[in-house]
C-alpha cells in the first residue's frame, strides 16, 4: 500500500506544480516528515531526477 502512494506521489511530482506537502497529503501520508523519510527510502535522488 506504502509503495503504491509513493508511486503516485512520484508521479504527481513530475507532472504537477503542487508542493510537496500538498502532494504527500493528497496521497495518503500524515505526516511530512514520514513521507520524506519514505520517499528517500525508495527513490535515491538520481534516480528520481532520470525520470
Amino acid at each position: 500500500m506504502k509503495t503504491k502512494r509513493l508511486e503516485k506521489a512520484a508521479e504527481l511530482l513530475l507532472i504537477s506544480d503542487e508542493r510537496i506537502k500538498d502532494v504527500a497529503f493528497d496521497c495518503g501520508f500524515n505526516d511530512l516528515a514520514n513521507f520524506t523519510k519514505s520517499f528517500r527510502d525508495k527513490y535515491t535522488p538520481g534516480e528520481f531526477r532520470s525520470r
